[in-house]
């Protein structure tokens, strides 16, 4: 048996901190810069797209522009896992059937979230 899935990414800047962070990780209480890396992966029931890729990754990105967007001066608190549930039940909410959302920092480290 085989599961037939689609998937996008895209990115964005953003400014955020962990506010408790431990001792040996002081450094990430204070806002830093990254530039987050999304991956979204949605089943399908068929190889003729129930979603259109382009359109999955526009509904991430107007997720993210209005949910997500951090600034220098208005960073958020939210780690990439966190960042990845906010995405992933918003895609839940409008109709997808998604299977795993990650977010990286940077390409190099993340967390996502899986849906079963």
């Amino acid at each position: 048996m085989r599961k037939i899935e689609v998937f996008c990414t895209t990115r964005f800047i953003g400014f955020h901190y962990w506010a408790q962070a431990p001792e040996k990780s002081a450094y990430l209480r204070t806002p830093h810069r990254h530039e987050f890396r999304v991956r979204v992966d949605v089943s399908v029931g068929g190889s003729d797209r129930e979603v259109e890729f382009h359109e999955l990754r526009c509904f991430v990105d107007l997720f993210v522009a209005g949910n997500l967007k951090s600034t220098q001066e208005k960073p958020v608190s939210d780690s990439c896992e966190m960042m990845a549930a906010k995405i992933g039940d918003h895609l839940l909410d409008i109709g997808l059937n998604i299977r795993k959302v990650e977010v990286w920092e940077d390409g190099e480290c993340g967390g996502g979230v899986r849906y079963v």
